[in-house]
């Protein structure tokens, strides 16, 4: 429960629950939020003890600016609510536009989370309203703030932890790539001694977030749109939501932190979001575009045999209905229409052979995606984005305009018609292009083009997820964006699984899982085992450390895959990735989907000259877990790693897919599980059990 106390004369509301403090303040027309974490601020009879006002650089929390002079809103109370024990509604009025902003507080029990929803609304009859610039959150914590971790990177080397002492200059996170990004994550954590701060923001679309340690030594964090281009007009009557922001504070390390925050992320998908993913094999990485049905079927044949569970027919299997036989998959996008080249007798024909196998059956798309020769380019101009007021170029591929219900409404159709053909339970869908801020073609009407352009188009997104789910149901949305570059909790509440990466290096993969798996639970982050035998898909210099079950164990880490060519291995090769599959499972993913994880490790450097990367799963009963062991480039042949997570009084047996058994007490493997590998780049796999007694 959080419990809530409004001090009326002063117009300020304390907030707590279990150690936390929230304090909003309504001063001088701004709403001010100081967020704080010590038990120790709030003695013994609850009493709020008194707190030094930070001065903000900002507007406070709810910081609007309207029109092209960008003046900023002043608010006052208009009332408030406690909706439920976990819920307090804030509604406040600007004093000079008829603009009401409506802040929600919704404290996760369960998790700890504190879910932040914000929304503005026009109050007018007749005048709309120019919004250029609006944050979903500010808050203001306490001096004993001494680090920051965020995510940065690129792409093929995504969500790098970046962890620094917190300067008194301000540290600026955000995407204008008309996408989540790849360059950074929209989540920040703050750690303060005994105790860890995380935000994340729930938003697929150009998005900022800033930190900044003040001359008193308090720190403030805002997060939300990103104001780089930012005009949406609201009508009169009209509403918008923001986006929603997640923020937790914890007494304990990070991955304490990451567990609440994956014990929420984990609980509010989508519904019928939350099946297991199934082991996949994709076709991309070994026959790129060229995916004639019988080599298809052979690839399925031989994906069944490892123990896969469904099979992925990945870009190169439409063209558009002129058909142009010189245009690859880049530009063949847009009309979806199966190449009767690949599949004279339409996917069907695979899909069956894929069935009688054991194989479900998935399918590759890019729906925004048109290229220049497709039939809906030339005959809706105006369903495409206009980036920056100007029409795509007639031998690019332009994006189509997700915003506009006719365009969605088309694609949606063309979407399900060929899932529906193929008998399919998978759909990938991929981005390949950046937004940038997007933009709408000449000639729509007002009620669309007063909208920013890429809030439409994010809002109609996540609608179109919703309509593909409810239409197929049981069907797997995995989500994807050359890679992760459209990867964040928003685009996940409406899906399964995100391709976390195009990197194909089992190294630079294994640093990637440590960022990734911060943000997102471990099950959301899609891996598959490419580079085998050694091999350069994408024409980078492959890197030939790592054995195969050192790449294999590496994919494992999250949701998994194999997108290589298993028609050059040998028996031996087979035997021991089907072994692994098997493993995977049966053992590993039911404590990878509903575990804690913990980094035993710091995250490993993406060139692999690391010392030792370790990730261990615990299932939350205490009763058993896996643990992945790496070692990379360190002199060290043997790691003492502790295995949090279990019962100090039980017996536990030890196992690895070499069938190595060993018995210790719980006490004895928190102290530290002794692993030595002999060899530079080489893995462990330990499945730990509880002893039952008889």
């Amino acid at each position: 429960m959080m419990h809530v106390h409004y001090d009326a004369d002063r117009q300020v509301w304390h907030l707590s629950w279990k150690d936390v403090l929230l304090r909003l303040r309504l001063a001088e027309g701004a709403l001010w939020a100081d967020y704080f974490g010590p038990a120790g601020w709030v003695d013994s009879t609850s009493t709020v003890v008194p707190f030094p006002d930070a001065i903000w650089a900002t507007q406070g929390m709810a910081h609007v600016e309207l029109g092209p002079q960008r003046t900023p809103m002043r608010w006052q109370l208009v009332d408030w609510s406690q909706a439920s024990p976990a819920t307090l509604i804030l509604r406040l009025r600007a004093v000079a536009a008829p603009l009401m902003w409506a802040l929600s507080l919704c404290y996760d029990k369960p998790s700890g989370l504190l879910i932040l929803r914000s929304e503005l609304m026009n109050e007018s009859t007749d005048q709309p309203l120019d919004i250029a610039c609006a944050v979903s959150v500010g808050l203001c914590m306490p001096a004993h703030v001494r680090d920051i971790v965020h995510l940065s990177g690129r792409w093929g080397a995504e969500t790098q932890v970046q962890r620094l002492s917190l300067p008194y200059t301000s540290i600026v996170l955000e995407s204008r790539a008309g996408k989540t990004g790849f360059e950074h994550a929209p989540y920040i954590a703050l750690l303060a001694g005994d105790y860890t701060y995380v935000f994340e923001l729930a938003w697929s679309g150009n998005w900022r977030m800033q930190v900044r340690r003040l001359a008193d030594g308090c720190v403030t964090l805002s997060a939300g749109l990103n104001d780089w281009g930012l005009r949406h007009r609201l009508r009169p009557g009209e509403t918008l939501i923001l986006p929603e922001v997640f923020a937790l504070c914890v007494q304990g390390d990070l991955n304490t932190a990451t567990h609440c925050l994956h014990d929420y992320r984990r609980r509010f998908p989508a519904p019928d979001t939350q099946h297991p993913v199934p082991v996949q094999f994709n076709t991309w990485y070994v026959y790129n575009e060229r995916v004639p049905v019988e080599q298809m079927k052979a690839a399925a044949d031989a994906a069944a045999a490892l123990g896969c569970e469904v099979f992925v027919l990945d870009a190169g299997w439409y063209t558009t209905e002129e058909d142009r036989a010189d245009e690859g998959w880049w530009a063949r996008t847009g009309d979806w229409i199966v190449n009767r080249r690949w599949f004279p007798n339409g996917l069907h024909e695979l899909s069956e052979h894929c069935r009688a196998r054991g194989l479900d059956f998935g399918i590759w798309f890019e729906p925004e995606a048109v290229g220049p020769s497709a039939t809906l380019r030339r005959h809706h101009p105006e369903w495409m984005h206009a980036i920056g007021g100007i029409p795509t170029p007639g031998q690019q591929r332009a994006i189509l305009h997700l915003g506009v219900p006719e365009a969605r409404a088309f694609i949606r159709e063309r979407i399900l018609d060929v899932l529906r053909a193929g008998n399919a339970e998978w759909m990938k869908w991929d981005f390949n292009t950046d937004l940038r801020q997007g933009g709408w073609a000449a000639g729509l009407p007002e009620e669309l083009t007063d909208q920013d352009p890429l809030i439409a188009h994010y809002r109609g997104l996540y609608q179109l997820q919703g309509e593909i789910r409810e239409a197929i149901p049981g069907l797997t949305l995995e989500m994807c964006a050359g890679g992760g570059g459209r990867f964040d909790a928003a685009i996940l509440a409406n899906a399964h699984v995100n391709w976390m990466s195009d990197q194909t290096n089992a190294l630079m993969n294994l640093a990637i899982h440590f960022g990734s798996q911060l943000a997102h639970c471990a099950f959301e982050c899609n891996d598959w085992l490419v580079e085998w035998p050694p091999h350069s898909p994408i024409g980078a210099q492959t890197d030939l450390r790592g054995d195969l079950a050192f790449r294999t164990r590496v994919a494992m880490l999250g949701s998994f895959g194999i997108s290589a060519p298993i028609d050059r291995w040998s028996d031996e090769e087979r035997s021991l990735v089907k072994a692994h599959v098997d493993w995977y499972k049966q053992i590993i993913q039911p404590i990878v989907l509903n575990g804690d994880q913990y980094f035993l490790t710091e995250p490993p450097p993406l060139d692999g000259n690391g010392d030792w990367a370790a990730v261990w799963y615990a299932a939350k009963s205490g009763e058993r877990g896996v643990l992945f062991a790496f070692r990379l480039a360190g002199v060290d042949a043997q790691r003492l790693l502790p295995l949090p997570g279990l019962k100090r009084d039980a017996r536990y047996r030890l196992r690895t897919p070499e069938g190595w058994l060993a018995e210790y007490s719980g006490a004895e493997l928190s102290d530290g599980l002794s692993v030595e590998l002999d060899d530079y780049f080489r893995s462990a796999l330990i499945y730990v059990e509880q002893v039952q007694v008889a």
